[in-house]
């Protein structure tokens, strides 16, 4: 069940740091952010600047963060309600200010996330399943999740799909077509990327495999759509691209060592030269966020905003 943002504001704790970690003049570049798994496993929003230097503590709780075109707002979930069983879309400025709750899952009737901006900034989408305890076999019984749209203040919510099976939309430069990981009809437990229009009509299967192809995101330029898929059996998950009519996939890149994770999530920067990502590249290393050319010509360099030493795992990068 969606809820409206103006009944019960929930009690959350707001964390900001010092203004010197980031000030405003730094905001001249779009800023890259992050999810911080923090001891004993509290995840925190950061932001930092593109070279990994001057981080900025937005928000504590909270995950999955989604920067807007403009670089001057963030999306992302974390609990809420006054016993912090719900579960929540909130919307923060870059500067740590400004937090407001755009969509709220209330518990046992819904859950939902990976928030995505539309290009003018006026719409959010978001993934949502429903969960419902079945007391004959006391287990929880879900329905596929569907892609929705809302505006950024919660009202103006529109269904794109109906048990689809759809997850982790992503918007298309000019607005007009939304990209999704949809679960296959072919190969169970599997997902491929499908794209929409916003009204969730005119569908089109972009991505076949045997393997899970997921987290999709458009090049800045929309010739592109960048996802996550296993080179093969055994292998860590890697970016590739391909064009939105399925056609000219490639592999972006080849980083993943023997038996590590590989890439877990991955954005494009704003010039789409480059892509950031948070993954597990080695077996059994933390996960950490390195930066790479788009072209597929490798040479990754990780990013430090908490220094060399740090081996908090990083993840849920978006630029």
């Amino acid at each position: 069940m969606l809820d409206s943002p103006r009944r019960c504001a929930p009690k959350v704790a707001i964390v900001l740091a010092g203004a010197a970690l980031f000030p405003s003049a730094a905001l001249a570049k779009h800023p890259i952010v992050f999810t911080k798994l923090e001891k004993p496993g509290v995840p925190q929003v950061w932001a930092m600047q593109s070279d990994g230097h001057k981080r900025r503590l937005l928000h504590k709780p909270g995950y999955n963060p989604a920067i807007s075109d403009n670089g001057k707002r963030v999306a992302f979930e974390t609990s809420c309600g006054k016993k912090g069983t719900d579960h929540c879309i909130f919307t923060i400025r870059i500067d740590g200010h400004g937090l407001k709750r755009a969509i709220r899952f209330k518990n046992g009737h819904s859950v939902g996330g990976d928030p995505a901006w539309s290009p003018n900034g006026k719409r959010i989408a978001f993934d949502r399943y429903t969960e419902t305890f079945n007391s004959d076999t006391d287990e929880y019984d879900t329905t596929p999740s569907d892609i929705y749209t809302a505006n950024p203040d919660g009202t103006g919510v529109k269904r794109l799909t109906t048990d689809l099976g759809a997850h982790q939309p992503a918007w298309s430069p000019n607005g007009l077509r939304i990209a999704a990981a949809v679960e296959s009809s072919v190969n169970p437990y599997t997902k491929e990327i499908w794209t929409m229009d916003t009204n969730g009509g005119n569908r089109y299967h972009v991505t076949f495999g045997s393997f899970d192809q997921v987290d999709p995101s458009w090049s800045p330029n929309g010739k592109e759509i960048g996802y996550l898929t296993r080179p093969g059996l055994g292998q860590g998950q890697e970016i590739y691209a391909v064009k939105p009519n399925g056609l000219g996939t490639r592999q972006v890149t080849h980083d993943a060592g023997i038996s590590a994770d590989g890439v877990l999530d991955f954005a494009w920067s704003p010039a789409g030269d480059k892509v950031v990502f948070a993954g597990q590249l080695a077996d059994n290393a933390p996960d950490f966020i390195y930066r790479e050319p788009s072209n597929g010509s490798g040479g990754f360099h990780q990013l430090k905003p908490f220094g060399g030493k740090d081996t908090h795992n990083l993840t849920d990068v978006d630029w």
